[in-house]
């Protein structure tokens, strides 16, 4: 009796750890297909994100209307996006909104409903997904940080800024 109520409590133990183990709505395994940017560049248009996004370098059309604000896109970052971000970012701009952004707004006047990006995940297919996701990772630029060498030559190994 002993033995099978051991047996029963380790069994529990072990569902109750395995449940617990990931998050809920894990997107572990979750591939997309590989996008192509030139195509990408092309759903952009499409979908006339260059209205209130800018990247430098690229040529878009000239936008219709003079925005509010402009988001620049692909500038040079100490922290680039990485692909998961641009994908949410797509998907569900709402997910996190940039605090440069809402303070921008603020200082505009504008104190509620911030104008946020338009959803587009009932009219984009998951390529023109992927491929808007390709062409947006490939404008960052890492910008790593300037590093002077030291005024000692004593040990090359240490650096100043």
């Amino acid at each position: 009796m002993l033995i099978r109520k051991l047996f029963m409590l380790c069994c529990l133990s072990v569902f109750g750890l395995t449940a617990c183990s990931e998050k809920p709505r894990s997107t572990a395994g979750f591939v997309m297909p590989p996008g192509d940017a030139g195509r990408g560049q092309q759903v952009f248009v499409k979908y006339q994100c260059y209205e209130c996004h800018a990247i430098p370098d690229v040529d878009l059309p000239e936008r219709a209307s003079d925005p509010a604000m402009v988001l620049n896109i692909g500038v040079r970052m100490h922290r680039v996006k990485n692909y998961g971000e641009l994908l949410t970012a797509i998907a569900y701009p709402d997910h996190a909104v940039s605090p440069k952004f809402v303070g921008a707004a603020r200082a505009q006047g504008v104190e509620e409903d911030l104008p946020v990006m338009p959803h587009f995940t009932s009219q984009m297919t998951v390529s023109e997904f992927a491929d808007l996701a390709e062409f947006l990772h490939q404008q960052y630029r890492r910008l790593m940080p300037a590093y002077k060498a030291s005024h000692s030559d004593e040990d090359p190994r240490i650096w100043r800024k």
